[in-house]
């Protein structure tokens, strides 16, 4: 699960706001700036190694980003096959809080990169736009395949046990074969037939079905 985590945090460009963390502590952090740790654009490869951005190069590695997250299906679907299922849940509401975090983390960098870090590059912004676009595109596949496991997660988190399944209501008229059908009495009348009996039935069956003579039983039950 490390390994499929760190495809969706890794081979990703982001920053750290210096105007969210100084609202968050109350105090100027121009100097964090200064040692490039707020307001740069930093590459995460998939590695896990950090590469501040000097030109619109750096954003051609995102390009297998998306082969990267069609592998993280692939595998879901393999361990849906065989892990114990609260063992999958677990994983399973993991991947989608660290995917649900990314999404945001990129939506406000392809949004705010350009007004607050100081090495934002106009070529860069495709590839800010594209890795959102991804990160998106990836959560509605997910979605597709484990959109109701992680429905059950959740509610099990609020209401402390599995939901109910639903009830669906049947007009009981549709289901009662005992209702008798209406018809007209006196055709009923007129037209009843006799009831014949069971060894008539019998005789009528061996003769029809099966080929036997009667005439050849005699007495012979």
């Amino acid at each position: 699960m490390e390994i499929l985590l760190k495809r969706i945090n890794c081979n990703i460009i982001f920053y750290l706001s210096r105007k969210l963390l100084e609202q968050q502590s109350g105090e100027d952090l121009g100097v964090l700036d200064e040692i490039r740790m707020t307001s740069n654009l930093v590459h995460i490869s998939s590695s896990g190694e950090p590469k501040y951005i000097t030109s619109g190069f750096r954003s051609i590695a995102l390009l297998s980003k998306e082969r990267e997250l069609k592998l993280n299906v692939f595998e879901l679907l393999k361990m849906k096959s065989s892990e114990e299922k609260n063992a999958l849940s677990f994983l399973i509401d993991n991947y989608f809080t660290e995917l649900d975090t990314y999404i945001r983390l990129t939506e406000l960098v392809k949004k705010h990169a350009r007004f607050e870090t100081v090495n934002y590059l106009p070529a860069i912004q495709s590839a800010l736009d594209m890795q959102y676009r991804v990160l998106v595109e990836h959560k509605k596949e997910v979605q597709e395949h484990f959109g109701k496991w992680k429905l059950n997660v959740d509610l099990e988190r609020v209401f402390g046990y599995p939901p109910p399944k639903p009830q669906i209501n049947i007009d009981q008229k549709l289901l009662d074969t005992r209702r008798p059908i209406k018809t007209d009495k006196m055709a009923t009348k007129t037209n009843k037939m006799p009831l014949l009996t069971k060894k008539e039935v019998d005789y009528y069956l061996l003769n029809t079905v099966f080929g036997i003579d009667l005439t050849t039983l005699n007495n012979k039950t």
